[in-house]
């Protein structure tokens, strides 16, 4: 049987959770209020691709956006403490995190992370946060 879309995101964030630095992960849309505790990461899936292969067979691929939110304000400690999840390597990379489980405990399923962007001040809600966005696309085989 083939991987869920919830067993995806939990596994996403189960390779999160190995990154100690992280105070909170949430796997849905959260209002500022809720933000309190940082770093915190919020795992939002974006987009889905459903292909019918030739020689049977339904690969899904999913596109996940990890708003990383690393301080309530642009400050030094913060620009420093988002470096390191967007290293390549070292305990706070997301890139090692995905890459050291890139199946997320799942048997059909391959994730790697694509790309970082908008990097800077965000605003959710009434608040204003310093982090970055990670593109991170999972393959479901089928």
């Amino acid at each position: 049987m083939a991987s869920s879309l919830s067993q995806i995101r939990s596994g996403l964030k189960d390779r999160l959770e190995t990154i100690a630095a992280f105070k909170d992960i949430h796997t849905y849309q959260v209002d500022a209020g809720a933000l309190n505790a940082f770093p915190t990461a919020i795992v939002l899936m974006e987009e889905a691709q459903v292909t019918t292969l030739a020689m049977g067979g339904t690969p899904l691929e999913v596109g996940f956006r990890v708003v990383v939110l690393v301080t309530n304000m642009d400050t030094p400690a913060g620009i420093e403490t988002l470096d390191e999840f967007i290293d390549a390597q070292g305990t706070n990379s997301i890139d090692a995190a995905i890459t050291a489980g890139r199946n997320l405990g799942l048997a059909d399923v391959t994730a790697e992370l694509t790309r970082v962007e908008r990097i800077g001040v965000k605003e959710i809600g009434q608040g204003r946060f310093y982090g970055g966005d990670f593109l991170i696309r999972v393959v479901r085989v089928g």
